[in-house]
């Protein structure tokens, strides 16, 4: 189970980290700059934050680049406001609108919902932050502010994407944001918008890799190939830690060369993810009755039925509540008829 959930996150955070490239090219290509000097840019300024700095100076850019773009945010709010006035909308107005105003809409919501909702509840780069805290108290506190703030950065960004959806719905979608910045703000907010929408990406990004740099370092290389031993015994360790860093980096360079989808990218994985790991993951901790077998006879049929979504082969359901749902029946019905030898005494 551990070898498995090492080896198909880390090509679910790759998949995410080259969506971060392309992001950035995008951005990049707005502001005057070609695609493919962007995503290089990108790759090189990323490589720069996560070698050189590690994961606490990662956290500390991180976080000043997060106060910076939070700031911006808040800062466009009057501009959206006043656009929305002058196409005779009111903010309230908009609270009684359909939330789904198309089909193709509610199907891309969909497409992204289950995913987030299910990966969320064991998302690896959650529980990294999670774990940093000092303790259990700490890492409450810190989760429900963070909710709070992200539920205050939301309203600008909403604000936003209603100014896009009245008056620039024939825009292509990488070019809608530089149409409003350039259409109701003024030349020095349009600047420190790019700038806040780039930091974004870049702090996503660095996180991501040094999230891959783990999951092989320590993850794969320490907890799997050499059977959890300390890792002041393993002599390769940092040194595997930093070619990772590398070697993603140039890969997801490589890839947002040629794929530029963000959607795609980011949730293609996601049936081998959230899906197969749902029920040894959430259905193995809160059922007690859960067994050893129950759980890997569960992976390897979700993991089966996964790859014929991924393929096409199966459309019931969602791409992730199909192995989900697959994966919890299994591991019911193979605990029953495999459960732990201890339960058996009991």
């Amino acid at each position: 189970m551990r070898s498995y959930h090492s080896i198909v996150y880390i090509c679910s955070v790759s998949a995410v980290l080259v969506s971060q490239f392309v992001g950035f090219a995008a951005m990049g290509v707005v502001a005057g700059f070609s695609y493919k000097f962007s995503i290089i840019l990108c790759a090189f300024v990323v490589l720069l934050l996560s070698l050189g700095s590690g994961m606490r100076g990662v956290a500390w850019t991180d976080a000043i680049q997060y106060i910076f773009i939070a700031l911006l945010l808040l800062f466009s709010i009057p501009f959206s406001v006043k656009a929305l006035g002058m196409g005779g909308f009111r903010v309230a107005d908009l609270l009684h609108e359909e939330f789904f105003p198309t089909p193709e809409l509610k199907d891309k919501f969909l497409y992204t919902f289950m995913p987030v909702l299910i990966g969320n509840m064991f998302n690896y780069e959650y529980f990294m932050r999670f774990m940093s805290c000092k303790d259990m108290r700490e890492a409450k506190w810190a989760s429900g502010t963070a909710g709070v703030v992200l539920l205050v950065t939301a309203l600008p960004i909403a604000l936003l994407g209603s100014v896009a959806n009245y008056f620039f719905q024939g825009a292509d979608s990488a070019e809608v944001f530089s149409l409003i910045l350039n259409a109701y703000m003024p030349k020095p907010m349009v600047v420190l918008m790019m700038l806040a929408v780039l930091m974004a990406v870049l702090t996503s990004a660095d996180t991501m890799l040094i999230s891959l740099s783990s999951m092989v370092s320590k993850d794969l290389y320490a907890g799997v190939l050499c059977r959890n031993r300390p890792v002041t015994e393993l002599k390769y360790f940092n040194r595997i830690a930093k070619l990772s860093i590398v070697f993603f980096a140039l890969v997801a360079t490589i890839f947002a060369l040629y794929f530029d989808e963000i959607l795609k990218i980011s949730f293609f994985f996601s049936p081998l993810t959230s899906g197969v790991m749902f029920a040894p993951m959430i259905v193995g901790l809160l059922w007690k009755g859960a067994s050893r077998t129950g759980a890997v006879c569960a992976i390897c049929v979700s993991a089966v039925l996964a790859v014929f979504y991924l393929t096409g082969v199966v459309t019931v359901l969602d791409r992730v509540t199909g192995p989900a749902l697959a994966g919890t029946i299994s591991i019911v019905v193979f605990s029953w008829l495999f459960p732990n030898k201890e339960l058996k005494k009991e």
